[in-house]
């Protein structure tokens, strides 16, 4: 039954392989972006490569700057991948039209949600795929990993993305609730952005502070990535994939099994929670969220007439060749 909610996903993919009326200009436009996906992929292989290679000799590098490398990308990641599957899931499923039709179906809310977990998983993770794939094929190319380095990077990888699906609908769920209640003309996310930038900034100007020009561009390339150590803590899953695949860097102290065990369990944990919120607030939670765009809507319409900025806004968005 899950497959029969994702039908019109499968159809709009078949048709954009194969357009029945034979227009080419949706083939033109995935082209593009698949050039330019494979082009970004070819940058991050070859620097990788070429970084590594000029540092191999160095023992420093090769104990230390890899498996840091490593984590650092997991984690930011994983709050890369818990961001865009909370915003996938308030779009997907609280402020869709298209949930009308299946919330009217025969379906049961645990099946809907297998479909929506499917949807918002294949809509957030192809980013994942450009960055990581080119980065495990130049640690295979440079450094002496060892045997089952890819395979094992590939089956960690489906629990470390399944975590922020099911976050990431509880996380929705929370979040139109709240939004719906107290939302003021975006003061939320002003004051939100503006906190953020703060915070960033912040934390820009002590980094470049602390990091100090040295000669040895090994040794300075590890005080800077030292420094991002503690934003990932060993209770984060970003912390427990690093583990598992630095284990296949070297000698390592901790078992890798015990990580395995803790991501598995935390993806059969995070999706469990996020049906729990999906199916006690679906219908109040979706309820809300429509309620609120129709109200911004009716604002925005009636400020649509005098607003000569939206209709520049909007003749330079229809000019843009990619959807």
């Amino acid at each position: 039954m899950s497959l029969v909610l994702l039908r019109p996903h499968i159809l709009t993919f078949k048709n954009r392989l194969f357009p029945p009326d034979g227009s080419k200009q949706h083939l033109q436009r995935d082209l593009l972006l698949l050039f330019v996906a494979f082009l970004v992929m070819g940058c991050i292989f070859f620097i990788l490569t070429f970084t590594m290679k000029k540092l191999e000799h160095d023992p420093l590098f090769r104990t230390f700057v890899p498996s840091k490398i490593i984590e650092l990308m997991s984690y930011a990641f994983f709050i890369l991948l818990l961001l865009s599957n909370t915003i996938a899931a308030i779009g997907g499923i609280f402020s869709s039209e298209s949930m009308n039709l299946a919330l009217a179906a025969p379906v049961s809310n645990f099946r809907l949600y297998c479909a929506k977990v499917i949807e918002i998983l294949f809509e957030t993770t192809s980013m994942l795929l450009v960055f990581v794939l080119p980065t495990a094929l130049a640690y295979r190319y440079c450094l002496e990993v060892k045997d089952g380095f890819l395979i094992a990077g590939t089956l960690c990888l489906i629990p470390f993305v399944l975590i922020p699906v099911g976050l990431g609908i509880a996380f929705a769920t929370i979040v139109v609730r709240i939004v719906a209640l107290v939302w003021r003309r975006g003061v939320i996310l002003l004051v939100v952005i503006c906190g953020a930038s703060a915070w960033v900034i912040t934390e820009l100007v002590q980094f470049l502070t602390y990091i100090k020009v040295q000669r040895g561009g090994t040794q300075a390339l590890v005080q800077m990535i030292g420094f991002f150590d503690n934003p990932n803590p060993t209770w984060l899953p970003s912390r427990w994939l690093a583990d598992i695949l630095s284990s296949f860097l070297g000698p390592t102290l901790e078992d890798p099994l015990l990580k395995v065990g803790l991501l598995v369990s935390a993806a059969v944990g995070s999706l469990a929670l996020g049906y729990l919120s999906f199916d006690a607030d679906l219908l109040g939670a979706r309820g809300a969220a429509l309620a609120l765009g129709r109200g911004r809507k009716h604002r925005s319409d009636r400020r649509e007439g005098n607003d000569p900025l939206r209709g520049v806004l909007e003749t330079v968005y229809h000019m843009i060749p990619i959807e």
